[in-house]
């Protein structure tokens, strides 16, 4: 009777499978990584068109009292070269302001920002998409660009919460399919050692890339105005009394140096 030969796996091929389960352990923490960082970039753009639709319009008053403060006192010392430099500089933020205002959806009556939060499925179909498509997975320059821009489709897609693109992206990539790894064992397992490498890299950039929006300014705001209304604070409407406060300070100075300029004329 005749034994059947086992062949025992080889050194490499034991290093190759343990390289495996750890990129496979890294594939799925850059997806969440990536999944996180987009989500909260979409909700902090959400609260930054809430805050300049509640704000904003306080804010371009007080910009366009500004540059008239500042050009009433230009007049009132005309060869002063300085306070006129002050006033074309207020005089063009104002006209930002105003120009950025105008770029805000009319009629906004919202009471909170806009809540971005995809469903479980969405989420669940980005992260497949991301540890697939991935451009740190390429295997070149040309299948970097290619799979760049693919993500880019992805995140737009995630963005929208359109569920349907969303699948079809992936079927569309699972048809194109991807290259497998070579067949020559010491090739393969220098790839994978690069692609670890690569993957850890990756996921301490996106996990920097998210700290960085947490600890800006908007997003320290964002997390104290949510704060904030769990404890049934309007944060809001503190910030436009103490913007109205001062839009009524601008008005009386500039109606003084107005009596000034007038006095001036009549002498």
């Amino acid at each position: 009777m005749e034994q059947e030969i086992i062949r025992s796996s080889t050194p490499v091929e034991d290093e190759i499978n343990r390289k495996r389960i750890e990129l496979a352990s890294l594939e799925n923490q850059l997806a969440e990584a990536e999944l996180a960082l987009v989500t909260f970039e979409n909700q902090l753009r959400h609260f930054e068109e809430f805050y300049n639709a509640k704000v904003g319009i306080y804010l371009v008053e007080l910009d366009e009292l500004n540059a008239r403060l500042a050009e009433a006192h230009a007049i009132l010392s005309p060869t002063d070269e300085f306070l006129h430099q002050q006033a074309r500089a207020a005089r063009e933020q104002a006209q930002k302001s105003f120009n950025e205002s105008s770029k805000e959806p009319e009629n906004f009556e919202e009471d909170q920002p806009k809540v971005f939060q995809p469903s479980e499925d969405i989420k669940k179909i980005y992260r497949d998409l991301a540890k697939k498509v991935h451009p740190d997975l390429a295997k070149d320059e040309e299948d970097r660009e290619r799979r760049n821009r693919f993500m880019q489709e992805v995140n737009k897609a995630y963005s929208e919460q359109d569920i349907e693109r969303l699948k079809e992206l992936l079927s569309d990539w699972l048809d194109f399919g991807v290259d497998d790894f070579s067949d020559r064992l010491e090739l393969e397992l220098k790839r994978i050692n690069k692609l670890i490498l690569n993957l850890k890299q990756k996921i301490r950039e996106i996990t920097q890339r998210r700290l960085i929006l947490e600890r800006s300014e908007l997003g320290k705001f964002k997390t104290a105005y949510e704060e904030a209304q769990m404890s049934g604070v309007d944060i809001f409407s503190q910030i436009i009394l103490d913007i109205q406060a001062k839009i009524n300070h601008k008005l009386i100075l500039i109606q003084k140096i107005l009596d000034l300029i007038n006095q001036q004329i009549q002498l």
